[in-house]
């Protein structure tokens, strides 16, 4: 039997052995890929290279914000706070240290208006902070949904996933799609 596939720009024929190879190999690949879901839970690594991520947004909102902002310093601290927690919880701590500093983090994005240049890129951090808190093994939902409430600055943003990206690097990803989009390509993720 010979089914006709498309290959390298030129149609050719392809028997039905070869088909089911590249459709094995195709499941069997699709199997190996970084999947973080909030019923498969993450790897610690996932969640720290998740971490990382959102940890550089709010540190490129740092870079370009002005000195005189209120909010600066405790944008400060928060950063300072999430990158011990981190390390606390790698050397073995518990990981309600991380969900505090998340937390902590996303309570002072909400003091950032939504009138500043870089307002979309805030939503964007939130949107990360969200995906980084559900990712956590023993983040509580009720925690989760009671800071980021009053924040005005939540459910702006839709993370926009793609199946071969890890979920740091679809975090990065929009992060990097939003700040070209606004024309803010000092605040571009490397």
């Amino acid at each position: 039997m010979r089914i006709l596939g498309f290959c390298s720009k030129t149609w050719k024929y392809l028997n039905a052995r070869a088909l089911a190879g590249f459709t094995l190999s195709t499941i069997l690949f699709s199997g190996t890929l970084p999947v973080c879901t909030v019923a498969t839970g993450c790897t610690s690594t996932q969640v720290i290279k998740e971490i990382n991520v959102a940890l550089n947004e709010a540190s490129a909102v740092l870079a370009v914000a002005d000195p005189s902002a209120p909010w600066l310093n405790d944008l400060k601290n928060a950063i300072v706070n999430l990158q011990g927690a981190e390390s606390t919880w790698q050397s073995g701590g518990k990981v309600a240290i991380v969900d505090d500093a998340l937390n902590t983090l996303a309570a002072v994005t909400a003091a950032i208006p939504l009138t500043a240049v870089y307002s979309p890129l805030i939503d964007v951090l939130v949107a990360s902070i969200e995906e980084v808190l559900a990712a956590l093994p023993t983040s509580t939902a009720a925690r989760l949904s009671a800071t980021l409430a009053t924040n005005p600055h939540a459910g702006r943003y839709q993370i926009q996933k793609r199946w071969y990206r890890t979920p740091a690097g679809n975090l990065k990803a929009n992060w990097n799609q939003v700040a070209k989009a606004k024309g803010l390509t000092l605040m571009l993720l490397k």
